[in-house]
């Protein structure tokens, strides 16, 4: 919705899937849905379908007007970014970030940066180190809600059962079966491929766990022991 009115951005399904780190079906659906409401026009360029919102529809600038004080006055996705790193560096994740956003519950922090690192390389692979570090102060339900909020309870789950397979924390490992998204079937990239070279490597060297929750990635798990030790 941010790409749409707030930044009235302009592209295909594939375009705004790579920008939000999405899946691309599930966005292409979402974007066919507004195409219905009649908020969101779609025009044929070449062989690609480009969506953009109705700027000139009285409904669509009202709203567009909405949901940019929503932004300015209660953060944007890039703040709540900002926040939930900031949180987790607060307590000892090896990450940079050149902003200092406010602190988030713990919870909150992380199912933001599991969304996060789905674009970001660099927080996935910090992801199940601090797991690891703060499992004994979280709190399972309100973790799980806020996954659930935030569309990422597959993608927690898959970080939770790695994270408990290689430090062989048991009770992360079963909490991970409460976060199996049963309403996937189908195995999705977890970082969003640049082309099809990438989803070769991709679906070629996926690690078995990551196969099992659904995903496709070219991530050894040994980068995450390597990261654990370094910082245990």
């Amino acid at each position: 919705m941010q790409e749409l009115m707030v930044n009235e951005t302009r592209d295909s399904a594939l375009g705004f899937s790579r920008r939000v780190g999405r899946s691309y079906h599930p966005v292409a659906r979402e974007l066919d849905k507004f195409v219905r409401t009649g908020l969101v026009h779609k025009q044929r360029r070449g062989a690609a379908a480009v969506y953009g919102w109705h700027s000139t529809n009285r409904l669509c600038r009202v709203l567009r007007e909405l949901l940019t004080q929503s932004f300015e006055t209660g953060g944007g996705a890039e703040e709540n970014v900002d926040a939930a790193l900031s949180t987790l560096m607060e307590h000892g994740a090896p990450l940079r970030r050149a902003k200092v956003g406010r602190r988030l519950p713990l919870e909150r922090a992380l199912a933001v940066a599991a969304r996060q690192a789905r674009q970001d390389g660099t927080v996935f692979r910090v992801l199940p180190l601090m797991l690891f570090r703060l499992h004994e102060k979280l709190d399972r339900e309100k973790l799980w809600q806020e996954c659930n909020r935030l569309d990422v309870e597959q993608a927690m789950g898959y970080l939770l059962d790695l994270t408990g397979r290689v430090t062989e924390a048991r009770r992360l490992r079963e909490w991970a079966a409460d976060f199996r998204d049963g309403r996937r079937h189908r195995s999705q990239y977890f970082f969003m491929p640049k082309n099809r070279y990438e989803e070769e490597l991709a679906r070629r060297h996926t690690p078995p766990l990551a196969r099992r929750w659904g995903f496709y990635m070219n991530v050894p798990e040994s980068d995450f022991k390597d990261l654990l030790v370094k910082f245990s």
